[in-house]
């Protein structure tokens, strides 16, 4: 009998044990299922800013998947349809929804690393506010001297066409979006954003990318400091590359083939530090590059202010 009453009050004991850890327990493990949650790093910038050796730098890490521009077709496709079709897959994704119903798919399984231009997605995030209101994205933003993305988009523009525009550049150059999309995600996203200068990825690349991951709050790994130079044949598909490979090619040729941050081409300045954009040899053109660049300027210099959002190496 009294071997039976031992048993009982064995039985009850682990009941009471049971009943007062097992929630401990489950909150823990939910707490610690949380703290893995799969992390989305959306990366917006201006055009020639460094962003595709931005984007290779993430997917070298290997814990990222990662998507390049997966908004340009929606965004083109509002007023540009006919103009801008034939730079984009059939397949491209129509609207900003079906972009982040991708994001969120690929982010049930893995780390996702989302690049897109200023120009393409301030709207999209102003009018929608899904990618502010989750905890697990982070937003950050790579801005380089307009000076040198202004003459390097130039280049690369006049290979896809001919014609230059003053109001459409300017409004390619995306910094006054860049700057309204950093005011706006930073009163209503859920984490601050950060400001990467693109220099400091080649001055200083260690250095910048350990203080980036500190404030992503994931590890720094050696990685993402080299990873393999690709060739004529590399179609995007690691990329979710919604453009097709010879305009893919004529506008990431450089970054494709790169191995790690490297310096760009730097472009000349006057004994005064200004801007000569001598590099466009067409006089009309200089002009165009010239303004486009005075009115993206000031948002620019916006941007540095912002000193307390800006990766420190």
């Amino acid at each position: 009998m009294k071997k039976k009453m031992g048993y009982i009050f064995l039985i009850m004991l682990a009941i009471s044990l049971a009943s007062t850890f097992l929630p401990v327990v489950i909150k823990a493990n939910s707490e610690l299922f949380a703290s893995k949650k799969n992390k989305i790093v959306y990366m917006i910038s201006p055009p020639r800013s460094l962003s595709v050796a931005f984007l290779r730098m993430m997917e070298s890490r290997g814990d990222f998947k990662v998507m390049n521009e997966p908004s340009q077709w929606a965004w083109c496709s509002i007023d540009q349809y006919e103009k801008a079709k034939k730079w984009f897959k059939k397949d491209a994704p129509k609207t900003f929804d079906e972009v982040k119903k991708i994001i969120f798919n690929k982010a049930q399984t893995s780390n996702v690393f989302v690049k897109e231009m200023s120009f393409a997605v301030k709207d999209f995030l102003v009018q929608d506010t899904e990618l502010l209101k989750k905890d697990s994205v982070y937003f950050v933003f790579l801005v380089r001297n307009p000076h040198h993305s202004v003459v390097s988009f130039y280049k690369k523009q006049q290979l896809v066409c001919k014609g230059l525009e003053e109001d459409e550049l300017t409004n390619l150059m995306g910094y006054k979006e860049l700057y309204e999309a950093f005011k706006h995600i930073k009163a209503h996203a859920i984490h601050v954003p950060c400001i990467v200068l693109s220099e400091d990825l080649y001055l200083y690349p260690e250095r910048t990318l350990k203080a980036l991951f500190d404030f992503l709050v994931i590890p720094f790994k050696k990685s993402a400091l080299e990873w393999t130079s690709l060739t004529d044949n590399f179609l995007g598909e690691t990329w979710d590359e919604i453009k097709p490979k010879n305009i893919m090619q004529t506008w990431h040729d450089d970054a494709i083939k790169s191995s790690g941050f490297q310096m760009p081409s730097i472009y000349k300045v006057d004994n005064d530090g200004r801007p000569t954009f001598e590099e466009v040899v067409n006089l009309e053109h200089r002009a165009i590059c010239k303004n486009a660049y005075k009115k993206n300027l000031y948002f620019y210099n916006k941007l540095l202010e912002e000193d307390a959002f800006i990766i420190k190496p």
